[in-house]
């Protein structure tokens, strides 16, 4: 008996074994999913209330803006006076939900979120999704439209570092969606969207392009708006621009007929509608503005760590560069037109109108026009040796424009020639244990003696480009681009794949400006600006550029450049009918490029015709190119220094340096170097040039 129960009882033991095991996969599961919920789920669900406590704080903090109306910035000269207002024609005014009508509500949606009054937030999932994935942020999420996303990103989070944050944009769009009504979001949306020229909101715009209140232009011309505020960046007036905002209108109105809050009739007549704009005033100083706002902008990405980069590795650098500084310049651009501050520059109103009046006589100069503006043109640049600031531009002859045009005084790279040659060529010879009585060419006579020599001070003061480019060879292409780029001329870097060559360099003015005031300055350069300081609008200063100083040049070795290029201006030199007995005066030329600096002040100035084929150019529209920029040149510096008293450049200390040696010196030939003449242009240098750029950039 007792064996057969043992039996069985040995059986139920395994039968219930058996059982067993699929508890135990179970339970193995339970806690696989909690490790793997404690692993995943949990860091997730804490992002989650993390992003939400932050998105809540932002949005919170953001309230008082919601009926904030856009406040242009205020440039000050160098007199503190105001003389520019960052804003348009058109009032920042404000317009309630309440005083839209169903059509302005409308229109303004149709081309950015149709669905805008569906979304009402984002469900957990959804959010969860997107945090726990990221990438996806980029994308739509459920629930939550673009145009609220779009209030996210430009006002609620601007002052975060993280321009592609996506995930908080995302929460703090949601917040957006849970904490206002859509007519309170479509309100501030309307009231801040941007349509380009510093035009903010609806409102503005109507008055800006129609003269009208928002209320009162017709289907078409609230369809034209609603079609610009999508491409801002668009100018009406550029035929181009015009074809695709008006594509764009023609499909807000036909959505806006579907959706019907425009009648059939007034959706036929919208069609066919021509856009008339209203008259506007014209900007009064184009030209300086338009560079004021620019070196605005910039210094604001400076100060907010940007880092400003010329050359790249690759292309896939390039374009990432590019993309950050996009994005960050129009952050700060709208800033300029909406947060009221104050620019304080250097700018010198009395001579700008002087500058300008000069470069209107250059323009006059030649009947030849190029559509309604003279083919002759150019652009100028005045520094203050002292501060290092720009006290004066112009970038092309008068405009009557409502809208900025292209400023040649810093937009155009012009080859500048022979013009480069002090900085990348000359001071480095000099270097090199060269005194201007250097003999850089003899030949030996029977006796012993040197004969038909030619100082280094006598090839200089001759333009002679064979000896500037047995120069350029002996110092290599890789130290004389090195040093331009070091003295500020970014166009430079153009040539990081290319040879560089003798009188290839392109740059603008405002480059050109402050290399010559480095030589002016014993070698020291400083990047040119107008921008004294920025503050908010309550005053409060914020912005103050450092007052940063690369030392280029040893001092006596540009004393005796300064020396020599001062030739230039003596009785018997180049450019001596622009010079003066009341200030010293120190320049160099080629074309209708003239740059030269006294012991104040350092101008830059060149002329040419645009647009047009000068070759079977009539010889009375020809001009003396030279002689126009060596006017102005002239001119300007007489009016400078009407009030100054003369100071004398320093001279350079007595010269202790040994003869250059031997493998430094120009070598020997049995042809005479020719003086003045073309010549030729040296070939490679050193190609060492292209490896090296980012090195010496940096």
């Amino acid at each position: 008996m007792s064996f057969f129960r043992k039996k069985g009882t040995h059986m139920e033991k395994k039968k219930k074994k058996n059982n067993l095991k699929p508890l135990l996969i179970i339970l193995l599961l339970v806690v696989c999913t909690v490790l793997l919920a404690a692993v995943y789920v949990s860091p997730t669900i804490a992002a989650m209330k993390y992003y939400k406590s932050v998105a809540k704080d932002k949005v919170s903090a953001a309230k008082d803006r919601f009926t904030a109306v856009a406040v242009g910035s205020v440039a000050f000269d160098k007199d503190d006076k105001e003389f520019i207002r960052f804003r348009s024609d058109g009032d920042m005014s404000y317009i309630t939900a309440s005083n839209m009508t169903d059509a302005i509500k409308y229109a303004f949606v149709v081309l950015e979120d149709e669905k805008f009054f569906d979304n009402k937030g984002a469900k957990d999932k959804d959010l969860y999704a997107v945090t726990y994935n990221e990438e996806k942020a980029v994308n739509l999420v459920p629930g939550i439209s673009m145009i609220t996303r779009g209030i996210a990103k430009d006002f609620v989070i601007e002052d975060v570092v993280d321009m592609n944050n996506s995930l908080l944009e995302v929460y703090v769009a949601n917040e957006l969606e849970h904490a206002y009504s859509k007519d309170e979001l479509l309100e501030y949306y309307i009231n801040n969207i941007y349509f380009g020229n510093g035009v903010y909101g609806a409102q503005s715009a109507s008055k800006y392009y129609f003269k009208k209140e928002l209320q009162e232009i017709a289907p078409s011309e609230l369809a034209f708006l609603a079609a610009l505020a999508s491409n801002p960046e668009m100018d009406p007036s550029v035929m181009e621009d015009l074809e695709v905002i008006t594509v764009k209108k023609n499909a807000a109105l036909d959505r806006m007929y579907d959706a019907e809050v425009i009648t059939r009739e007034e959706y036929f007549k919208a069609i066919s509608d021509s856009i008339v704009f209203a008259e506007r005033g014209n900007i009064r100083y184009n030209y300086i503005e338009k560079f004021v706002l620019n070196d605005a902008i910039h210094n604001l990405m400076e100060n907010e760590g940007f880092v400003f980069r010329y050359t790249f590795d690759d292309e896939k650098q390039r374009d990432e560069y590019e993309k950050k500084y996009k994005e960050l310049y129009a952050k700060y651009e709208k800033d300029i037109y909406r947060k009221g501050y104050k620019i304080y520059t250097s700018i010198d109103i009395e001579l700008v109108e002087v500058l300008q009046s000069e470069m209107d006589k250059i323009a006059s100069a030649s009947p030849i026009k190029n559509g309604d503006s003279h083919a002759l043109t150019g652009g100028a640049v005045v520094l203050d040796n002292k501060t290092g600031k720009v006290i004066a531009l112009t970038g092309g002859e008068s405009v009557d424009s409502d809208t900025y045009v292209y400023n040649r005084a810093y937009e155009s790279d012009v080859a500048l020639g022979r013009t480069v040659w002090p900085m990348d060529i000359y001071i480095p010879y000099i270097e090199w244990h060269h005194d201007p009585g250097y003999i850089v060419y003899a030949k030996q006579a029977v006796d012993g003696t040197l004969i038909d020599k030619v100082t280094l001070r006598e090839a200089i003061a001759s333009y002679s480009s064979d000896f500037a480019g047995r120069m350029y060879e002996k110092i290599g292409g890789h130290y004389a681009m090195s040093l331009l780029l070091r003295t500020g001329f970014n166009s430079a870097a153009n040539y990081k794949t290319a040879t560089p060559r003798l009188g290839y360099i392109t740059g603008n003015m405002l480059e050109l400006a402050g290399a010559y005031m480095a030589i002016a300055e014993d070698g020291t350069y400083r990047k040119p600006s107008s921008i004294r300081s920025i503050a908010d609008k309550g005053g409060i200063s914020f912005l103050v550029p450092a007052d940063e100083r690369a030392d280029i040049y040893a001092a006596n070795d540009d004393r005796i450049m300064v020396d020599i290029l001062a030739d230039n201006m003596k009785e018997g030199g180049y450019l001596n009918r622009f010079a003066s007995d009341s200030y010293a005066s120190a320049a160099f030329s080629d074309g209708g490029i003239v740059a030269g600096f006294s012991t104040y002040y350092t101008v830059a100035v060149y002329n040419a015709f645009e647009g047009i084929s000068t070759a079977d150019m009539p010889e009375e529209s020809k001009v003396d190119h030279l002689g126009l920029s060596g006017t102005l040149y002239k001119n300007v510096m007489d009016y400078l220094h009407k009030d100054k008293e003369k100071v004398e450049f320093e001279k350079p200390g007595p010269y202790s340096k040994e003869d250059a040696p031997a493998d430094k010196a120009l070598e020997p030939t049995t042809e005479r170097p020719s003086l003045g003449g073309e010549g030729g242009h040296p070939g490679d240098g050193d190609d060492r040039l292209n490896n090296n750029l980012n090195d010496y950039h940096r």
